[in-house]
């Protein structure tokens, strides 16, 4: 986990690589083997773009929802090291990481561990 961080810190933010949904995506690949993103057809590299995407999605629950659906990933309520899920910060919906100390994410304003519990999380444990 502190190597996935580490190597999403030392990168500039990007839409399509860098967002909040983005490092969810990665880390999921990387852990299990499956993105939700390439799995549902989620590709951007602009702001506009992603937020066409979670508009023609009906939001941003809605997208991760059916993204998570559709690569085998259940809701959780129990969450663990290395699960993802929603966390709003800022009166916005993030998709962030559970790293056992809060939920690591980015965003264009840079990196945020929130330490809230997620508006709705995915197990990736057993994914």
């Amino acid at each position: 986990m502190q190597d996935f961080i580490s190597q999403i810190l030392s990168e500039p933010f990007e839409w399509g690589r860098n967002d909040c949904c983005s490092i969810a995506d990665r880390w999921v690949e990387q852990s299990t083997g499956k993105s939700p993103a390439k799995i549902s057809n989620y590709h951007y590299t602009t702001e506009d773009e992603a937020r066409a995407i979670i508009r023609a999605a009906g939001g941003m629950g809605s997208m991760m929802e059916a993204a998570m659906r559709l690569a085998g990933f259940e809701r959780t309520r129990h969450t663990a090291t290395g699960d993802v899920g929603l966390v709003l910060k800022d009166r916005e919906l993030c998709m962030a990481v559970s790293t056992g100390l809060g939920w690591f994410s980015r965003n264009e304003k840079g990196a945020m561990l929130v330490r809230k519990q997620p508006v709705r999380a995915w197990g990736t444990i057993n994914g």
